[in-house]
């Protein structure tokens, strides 16, 4: 195996930070443009999440296993990087364009909002699929690329994970706050599309200066890495079922203590992006602290237990806390001096969402590079192994949002 220098590494790594910027960029901005389509911003957000992460699942999990029978990675991740900014440039025209060609459609179905509400959502899922999948198969390249150049997968993948999360953080504060009031929906689409062209660009010429040596590379096996023995394929789905598990309850956390803060902190867009901002940048920082660790990391199935059991204990902390969460707002209030200026009512939104998400969105963030470093680096798969994990964590994800919002809190209520 020969490592990537730490120019590689950096342009690498500036490169997928730069990926997950564009990618919340566009999520913020297709949930604008299709509350246009849908004449609501609740059907807009959830139609955008549920096609985003199904995008991302499909992508992670089809090119994860295609990837593996590859040698020339780093050229397929300069051509995913492409694909993204050119497709999502392009949505926002096709949007328009479709709009016009289905208005008698639309009309025709006023009378019956279960159906028109149906070709909406299905309309917007097929412009959103392409992208999103080619999102979802930056992670399992890129990675397979890394993980096959060092005996520990974990701590890369956590670097790679907290990064493209990190850069989602910065994207969806900046467009939630700024982007999208300077320049409007269009231009913040190009410069999305732009971030994406300047990720491939920095590859390729990465590429063609330093020279690519990921050619004539074999994947080492197993027993190469280090570890104990290979896992068994039926260890494997075990563990992967779990993680589907453990995205299922990040979500569900996520839309009840989103529920909860909303009472608290009102539901403008303001406070959604700051809310949505810390979800983030928990993950990521739990990724990160696994990427300091690297190598020091063994048997991360045992540690992705025990984070599980913390989580736990953390959510019912949350909850028998959750009444004087009121008198913790006004405090900060007080501490503030009661302004309504943006200037002291910011940071009482950004402390609020800090002490309720951050504990638990860090150890969520462990996770992820737990258990795809656990089981890339002892089946020999990489590609397949990321990217099933992502798209079976993905998916739990979708079912617990899905779950959570329109049969559990209506059903027992937010606090059972």
């Amino acid at each position: 195996m020969s490592h990537v220098s730490k120019t590689e590494l950096t342009v690498l790594y500036v490169a997928f930070l730069l990926s997950g910027f564009a990618g919340l960029v566009y999520e913020v901005v297709w949930i604008r443009l299709f509350t246009g389509l849908f004449g609501s911003s609740t059907y807009a957000v959830s139609t955008v999440l549920t096609a985003f992460m199904a995008g991302l699942a499909l992508g992670s999990y089809s090119f994860g296993k295609f990837i593996d029978r590859l040698k020339v990675i780093l050229l397929i991740y300069v051509l995913l990087e492409l694909g993204i900014g050119l497709t999502g440039l392009a949505l926002p025209f096709l949007l328009d364009l479709i709009k016009e060609e289905i208005r008698p459609l639309i009309v025709l179905l006023m009378p019956y909002p279960a159906l028109l509400n149906a070709v909406r959502f299905l309309l917007s899922f097929g412009l959103m699929i392409i992208p999103t999948a080619l999102m979802g198969a930056t992670l399992p390249v890129l990675g397979r690329f890394l993980v096959r150049r060092y005996q520990s997968a974990t701590g890369y993948i956590g670097r790679l994970y907290a990064l493209n999360t990190f850069g989602a953080t910065v994207g969806c504060l900046v467009t939630g706050f700024w982007l999208i009031n300077l320049f409007g929906l269009t231009m913040s689409s190009i410069i999305a599309a732009s971030v994406n062209l300047t990720a491939a660009s920095l590859v390729l010429i990465m590429m063609r200066l330093i020279g690519s040596r990921d050619h004539h590379e074999q994947t080492p096996s197993p027993s190469e890495w280090g570890e104990s023995e290979p896992i068994a394929p039926q260890t494997a789905m075990f563990i992967l079922s779990l993680f589907f598990l453990s995205g299922l309850t990040a979500l569900a956390y996520e839309v009840i203590w989103m529920r909860i803060l909303s009472l608290i902190l009102g539901s403008s867009t303001y406070a959604f992006t700051i809310m949505l901002t810390m979800f983030l940048l928990g993950i990521a920082s739990g990724g990160a602290f696994i990427g300091r660790c690297r190598t020091r990391i063994q048997h991360g199935i045992f540690w992705f237990g025990l984070v599980e059991l913390a989580i736990g204990f953390v959510g019912f902390i949350g909850f028998v806390l959750l009444n004087v969460l009121p008198e913790i707002f006004l405090s900060l209030f007080v501490w503030m001096g009661y302004g309504l200026e943006w200037s002291k009512v910011l940071p009482v939104y950004f402390i609020m969402s800090a002490l309720v998400l951050f504990p638990l969105t860090f150890l969520f963030g462990l996770t992820f590079p737990l258990v795809t470093g656990y089981i890339a680096t002892r089946s020999g798969k990489i590609g397949t192994m990321i990217g099933t994990a992502y798209a079976l964590n993905t998916c739990g994800a979708i079912c617990g949002s899905l779950l959570t919002g329109f049969v559990l809190v209506p059903w027992l209520g937010t606090v059972r």
